[in-house]
This record gives structure tokens, C-alpha cells and sequence, in this order.
């Protein structure tokens, strides 16, 4: 018997890898947020403050990698 041959693989679309991106780099972000700060148990307005900084800094880390996957995708894509 002969192996078929596997046909290429279709490439990703832009939007896909851009949304993949994101999410990795939220939840990386998110872990290495809990790793260095640590969770605690006390309520009140400082690790509120603080976690609603540390989201707005993952989340606009995220949009930034996300447009960069984006354009990169696009590009390679336009090449072929």
C-alpha cells in the first residue's frame, strides 16, 4: 500500500489568529498578574483598584498583540 498524501493545510484566517492572540495573552497576563501579586482575601477598594489595573493593562497588552497577529496574518496571506 501507498500512504495518500495529506493535502496542505489551509491557512488561518486573519481574524482567527488575531482572536487566538488575545486570548492567550489575557490569560498569560492573568496568571502572571495572580503569580506576582498573589490573591488575597481582603476586601475593600485597594485590590479592587488594583485588579481593575491590572486588568485594563492585560487588556490593552491583548489588543495591542492582537492587531500585530492581525496585520501579520493579512500580510503572509497576501503574499501567497
Amino acid at each position: 500500500m501507498v500512504p495518500a498524501e495529506l493535502p496542505p493545510p489551509r491557512p488561518r484566517s486573519p481574524l482567527r489568529i488575531a482572536v487566538l492572540t488575545f486570548g492567550a495573552v489575557v490569560l498569560i497576563g492573568t496568571i502572571i498578574s495572580f503569580a506576582i501579586l498573589g490573591v488575597n482575601g481582603r476586601l475593600g477598594d485597594e485590590p479592587f483598584a488594583r485588579g481593575e489595573a491590572v486588568g485594563r493593562g492585560v487588556g490593552i497588552l491583548g489588543a495591542i498583540c492582537a492587531v500585530v497577529a492581525y496585520v501579520t496574518q493579512q500580510r503572509r496571506l497576501g503574499r501567497k
